[in-house]
């Protein structure tokens, strides 16, 4: 099944996917078992464009996907130190953004988001792009068109031995409810 699923996505090399797609056309069980899976995307498509939508780690294959999918994305590219001014549209399914850290050595990333000095939101064991050195972090349009002006800072962190974390960057999100 997870071969099927980063053939899906695109995730699988070349070489590879080349192989899975011949037998997946091949095999009965897994032709279903692949057009089980595309159906399953087809549903986490429709939960992100429904009222409240998601907010979710994902990874660049799932976001490409949904983009075929049709959902409409807004995106924000930040460094750590840096800070972002944000806001979502009224036509936006997804916000979408990317943290950027050097992810070379780093077995686990965990995503944390601080609002009003107080941790808001945390996502353990995010997936994380080694190649790219980046995290991917979705929030349902019409969910954070709720939120008011706010300033939400995130950490990235790299969980230790003995319960300790190091931090591999800091972010910081100006969001300016739309006034569209």
């Amino acid at each position: 099944m997870a071969t099927l699923v980063d053939y899906w996505a695109g995730d699988a090399p070349t070489a590879d996917a080349e192989g899975v797609e011949e037998h997946a056309f091949a095999c009965e069980s897994c032709s279903r078992r692949l057009a089980a899976i595309a159906n399953l995307a087809r549903g986490v498509a429709r939960v992100a464009a429904i009222r409240g939508g998601i907010g979710m780690v994902v990874t660049q294959a799932l976001l490409d996907r949904l983009a075929a999918d049709g959902l409409r994305m807004r995106h924000y590219r930040v460094h750590p130190g840096e800070t972002v001014q944000c806001t979502v549209g009224p036509d936006d399914d997804l916000s979408v953004t990317y943290l950027s850290a050097d992810l070379r050595d780093v077995q686990r990333v965990d995503v944390v988001l601080h609002a009003h000095g107080k941790e808001w939101a945390r996502m353990d064991d995010a997936p994380i792009d080694r190649a790219t050195g980046q995290v991917i972090y979705t929030v349902g349009g019409d969910l954070a068109r709720t939120f008011p002006a706010i300033t939400v800072r995130v950490e990235l962190l790299a969980p230790e031995r003995e319960g300790n974390a190091r931090v591999l960057g800091e972010y910081t999100f100006e969001h300016t409810p739309f006034a569209g």
